[in-house]
């Protein structure tokens, strides 16, 4: 009998420990997006069995159960939403990013300043030649600059939408 009154004890101690160190995960991953409450389950021992001389010694105590994680539907369907909320989001970045990186390599910025430059010069003196010539040219080169813009932007519109 005072064998069985320890093993009935020890079996609740190694579950209340088992418990405990569910409790301290849950505690410590808590702050953890991904992670999920898990708690222990928990049944009755029975056993009879004959040990010794005595034949009507009971063992029982605590059976540890499966480990069970706690799910919501909700909860996973708020995450799947924020999953793909992320996505069209990292997707709208990386478009922005692209269309910068564009609009950065096709010169656009300094075809603006070189064109800008062009038409003050011509405005100091109209009549001269040269200086619509060289007007007209950087207007045709920032008209390139535009169209390589252009395509590279609109390339960077079909690899987001794909």
């Amino acid at each position: 009998m005072p064998t069985s009154i320890f093993s009935i004890a020890r079996s609740g101690l190694a579950a209340s420990r088992t418990s405990l160190e569910l409790t301290a995960q849950n505690i410590a991953n808590a702050g953890n997006a991904d992670y999920s409450r898990r708690t222990l389950t928990q049944g009755e021992l029975v056993l009879i069995g004959s040990i010794g001389i005595n034949q009507a010694d009971a063992l029982g105590g605590v059976r540890p159960g499966a480990i069970e994680r706690a799910e919501s539907g909700l909860v996973q369907r708020q995450a799947r939403d924020a999953g793909s909320a992320l996505a069209a989001a990292e997707a709208e970045f990386f478009a922005l990013r692209e269309a910068e990186s564009a609009i950065e390599t096709s010169g656009v910025f300094t075809g603006l300043v070189d064109f800008e430059a062009a038409l003050t010069r011509l405005e100091g003196n109209p009549l001269e030649p040269a200086l619509r010539v060289s007007a007209l040219e950087s207007a045709r080169s920032l008209a390139s600059n535009f169209r390589v813009a252009n395509g590279a932007i609109a390339s960077a519109r079909t690899l987001v939408q794909g």
